[in-house]
Formats: C-alpha cells, structure tokens, sequence
C-alpha cells in the first residue's frame, strides 16, 4: 500500500448525512462550531461528520477515526476500510462518519481524530460542547 495520505479539504459537522435516490447529498442539523445540549451527561441520537478529501490515483483512504472529549478520553471509535475515489469524481471523495448514539459528559472541546493506516493521528476537525437553552428539534426531547 501507498504510504501517500488523502488531503483532507473540509469536514462538516451535523446531525446526519443522507443521499437522495438522484445522488444528492443531504446535510441535517449542520453545526457551526458549537453544538448544544441541554445538560451533561447526555446521549446525542446521532453525530455526523462529512468530510471532504482530495485522493491522488491509486491512493485509498482507510484507517481509524476517533472523537475524543475535553479530558483526552476516547468518545467513539471506528475503524473506516478502504475507499477510493469514484472514477469520473476527479480526485474527490466523501466519507460520512456516523456515531449512533453519541455521548456526551462534559461540556468543552472534542476532537475528530484520524490515523491512516501506517501513518500518525491528527485532530481534523474540532467543535464545542456548550451546556444551555437548546431547541427541540437538536435533543429530541
């Protein structure tokens, strides 16, 4: 295997991801850099990360992602297989990581972390747990 890595361009934070039957993504419930829950400890229904990479040819994506909290304890953990770009998608591919459910217990940063396989972990996204007023439609309550 390569030991070449994907560039990560973005990730989206969110509720879920889903794919309409014409191909079209559908981000519900996007985060900007916070997300808010109504107390701690607390049980998210889901958590979502879109992420967006730049695959050179031949080159795949695997490894492990992993969130971890404010005091440096692993959240969730998954390990994602190989995945390329899709022909035609000039270099581009989605990944969507989905934590069902995903817990929270204590408020503060968390980090999307990402080991390649054969290579080292790096935080590629962060957001913040907030306690507070919080709508409905984001607990589920």
């Amino acid at each position: 295997m390569s030991a070449r890595v994907p560039k990560l361009i973005d990730v989206i934070v969110c509720d879920e991801v889903r794919q309409e039957n014409t191909g079209k993504l559908l981000v519900i419930g996007m985060y900007l850099d916070n997300v808010g829950v109504p107390r701690t400890p607390f049980m998210l229904p889901v958590l979502s990360f879109l992420c967006k990479w730049r695959v050179e040819a031949g080159v795949s994506l695997a490894g492990t992602f992993k969130v971890v909290g404010p005091s440096n304890q692993t959240v969730r953990k998954l390990d994602f297989p190989a995945a390329t770009a899709p022909a035609g998608a000039g270099g581009l591919l989605l990944t969507t990581i989905r934590l069902q459910p995903f817990p929270i217990e204590e408020a503060g940063q968390y980090r999307l972390m990402f080991k390649p396989e054969g290579g080292r972990a790096r935080a590629i996204a962060r957001f913040d747990v907030h306690t507070g007023q919080v709508s409905k439609e984001t607990t589920g309550e």
